[in-house]
């Protein structure tokens, strides 16, 4: 049985699975601070772009990246890998 989690914390859990704070994550996106540690406490969702720009960003593998943007705007993704699988080396 799968855990469901909420956006944010699946965002948290792989910006410090790769070793990135909140403010080197803003700056790779060009955004502030704020956005990401907003989006992480599930207090705001992410824009269609921002969503994308967290994709590239988070290392999202292509084969997961339409389940991230789905899981971004709040659609449920059944199967949506951990945020701990396929770190890069």
């Amino acid at each position: 049985m799968s855990t469901i989690v909420s956006f944010g914390y699946w965002v948290r859990r792989r910006r410090k699975a790769l070793d990135l704070t909140q403010a080197a994550l803003a700056k790779r996106m060009g955004c502030a601070v704020v956005t990401v540690r907003k989006i992480e406490r599930d207090e705001r969702r992410p824009s269609r772009q921002m969503a994308r720009l967290l994709a590239d960003h988070l290392d999202i593998p292509a084969e997961e990246r339409d389940n991230f943007l789905r899981m971004s705007r709040g659609q449920f993704v059944a199967g949506m890998s951990s945020p701990l699988e396929s770190i890069p080396s």
